[in-house]
């Protein structure tokens, strides 16, 4: 297969709002650029300013810039539906976490951003206003790389890089590709506002990060690809968001594909997942899974859409990670995150120029970091995590007849899991946490087919290669009287199979 390149524009999202002008034939990845030495990407803590999100008909500017509406008229967001678009409420727990809006600001601002937190749901959303002009492609995808340094041990980063988690993973980065466009909408462009949304999990030790450890590195690229494949028919335009676990934020996930992968699709409010399907009820789709399972998995976001977080925990869905309701009496999806086969196809089919930068932002709940931006909203992120992996005990019965064959049982009765579960404080002071309910959950590896609380054994000559989870289902209900949210997470287990003769 050939070498895929990227193609034009690395945003000079920097925080003192400037960029580099030199440019650099497109060709191998160039070395990784040293933050303290790359330009003006922040090594003094550098303020926030704050404004009235979501009252404000425009945007803080200085003297001398083109005014610039808010997200949620005039130019508008490209590459979310109007679902999302909406959600962004105080009332329904949105804080802005940080802003290089600055009407006060000595020059211009390029490529500025602002970035809300729900402190309800470990959402967090950036938001930027794209002033750099870029080529406009049919093809073109954006790569956003969100990473903590290599050696801070944090687990913040944790929810977003597949649907069963490791608690034991420490991921240093999560790098994710999409499109740039929704529903046939005009494709990438400057002047246009972009929205990108994260969920983290909450980590306890961040608060004993080292100052130099203490920050989020956030970076955007644009590139330019013939085609993806998600594991279905043929390839397509994407129109929507791939992404996986990466060792730094200069891996790209468009090299690490050029064969196939295994990535995370990360669905954004209703449509990321039922866009993707075939005509008709067939549940054939363009995700790569199978027909029976992306059936039942749109039933599952319909009924969802319909139910109250009280009814949530009763249905009999198949979801693994998700982030559900707090804007209203329903639960509709937020945030999923499904498993999905992956393969991005080259040659790029252009060259241009190139420039760098990268957004530095103080980790919210560490100790007085020594730079990046300083976050307006400084408490731990995350509602919830996991400690560890919790064990879970297998019997696995060996069978003597003509051919030796094995049986897995499964357990009787899921053991009580909650304990594991670790909740951030901040959170608890502010809202009622509950664990609704409790599922095991076994999938065969390579497979997106799911059996949550299976009782039949596994019986055969040789057994599949399985991986165990504990599904939680939690309600977050805001002690302010705001809606009820739901999260469901699945945390790997342990397991341990114990073995007799029979």
């Amino acid at each position: 297969m050939k070498r895929i390149t990227p193609l034009f524009l690395v945003f000079g999202l920097l925080l003192c709002s400037c960029s580099e002008s030199s440019e650099q034939p497109v060709g191998p990845e160039p070395p990784e650029p040293d933050p303290q030495t790359a330009g003006c990407v922040g090594i003094y803590p550098v303020p926030s300013a704050t404004f009235d999100w979501e009252r404000a008909d425009w945007m803080p500017t200085p003297p001398g810039q083109s005014r610039i509406s808010n997200p949620w008229m005039g130019a508008g967001a490209l590459n979310y539906e109007i679902d999302v678009l909406n959600d962004s409420k105080a009332s329904a727990g949105w804080v802005l976490l940080y802003s290089t809006f600055d009407a006060n600001a000595s020059a211009p601002l390029e490529n500025p951003y602002f970035i809300l937190y729900n402190k309800y749901r470990g959402i967090m959303r950036i938001v930027l206003y794209v002033t750099t002009p870029i080529r406009v492609s049919p093809t073109g995808y954006f790569e956003e790389s969100l990473s903590v340094p290599s050696g801070s041990g944090t687990s913040v980063l944790n929810f977003m890089g597949d649907d069963i988690i490791d608690g034991n993973a420490k991921p240093v980065a999560q790098t994710r590709i999409h499109s740039n466009e929704i529903q046939g909408l005009s494709t990438l462009a400057y002047n246009k506002w972009y929205w990108f949304q994260y969920e983290l999990a909450y980590d306890p030790a961040v608060v004993d990060l080292p100052q130099e450890e203490a920050r989020f590195d956030w970076r955007l690229t644009y590139y330019r690809l013939d085609g993806v494949s998600l594991g279905g028919p043929g390839q397509i335009f994407l129109n929507g968001v791939i992404g996986a676990a990466t060792e730094g934020p200069g891996v790209s996930l468009v090299n690490l594909f050029r064969t196939e992968g295994e990535g995370a699709y990360s669905a954004i409010g209703h449509w990321g997942v039922v866009k993707f399907a075939e005509k008709g009820d067939t549940g054939k789709n363009r995700l790569g899974m199978a027909d029976d399972v992306f059936k039942k998995l749109v039933a599952d976001l319909n009924a969802a859409a319909e139910s109250s977080p009280a009814d949530f925990a009763d249905g009999d869905i198949a979801i693994l990670n998700g982030v559900f309701g707090g804007s209203g009496d329903r639960t509709l999806p937020v945030n999923l995150t499904l498993r999905t086969p992956l393969q991005l196809n080259g040659p790029a089919v252009s060259s241009g120029p190139s420039s760098r930068g990268a957004a530095l932002m103080q980790l919210p709940g560490a100790s007085a970091p020594e730079s990046g931006l300083v976050p307006l909203y400084d408490k731990p992120l995350g509602v919830c995590n996991i400690s560890g992996r919790p064990p879970l005990e297998l019997t696995c019965r060996t069978l003597k007849g003509k051919k030796t064959t094995y049986a897995l049982d499964m357990p009787a009765q899921l053991a009580d899991y909650s304990a594991y579960l670790v909740i951030n404080p901040a959170v608890a002071e502010i809202a009622d946490v509950t664990v609704a309910k409790q599922d095991l959950v076994v999938r065969e590896k390579g497979s997106s087919a799911v059996r949550i609380n299976p009782t039949q054994s596994y019986e055969g000559e040789s057994l599949p290669e399985l991986e165990f989870g504990v599904r939680f289902t939690l309600n977050v209900t805001p002690k302010d009287g705001a809606p009820t949210s739901v999260i469901v997470k699945t945390f790997l287990l342990d397991d341990h199979r114990n073995y007799v003769n029979q």
